[in-house]
């Protein structure tokens, strides 16, 4: 499976995208919010099996980190 796509909030606010559109976004299925800050594509989302979804939890918590963060283990 290809790299998922992963958007964060401030990214989508740089393309013009604001808070209540991305909740709308979401609320339409347009977007999955994967945790606070960090959305993907739902038919992407919803093709993916768990291990591949918990990788891009993963990597919305590394993309949203503030210091050095390393993740180690299941």
């Amino acid at each position: 499976m290809p790299t998922a796509p992963l958007s964060l909030r401030s990214e989508l606010n740089a393309r013009g995208i604001d808070d209540n559109s991305i909740a709308r976004m979401v609320r339409r299925g347009e977007l999955v919010r994967i945790r606070q800050g960090a959305y993907t594509d739902p038919d992407w989302w919803n093709a993916a099996d768990g291990p591949v979804r918990h990788l891009l939890r993963a990597r919305a918590v590394l993309a949203r980190a503030e210091s050095d963060a390393v993740l180690s283990h299941i």
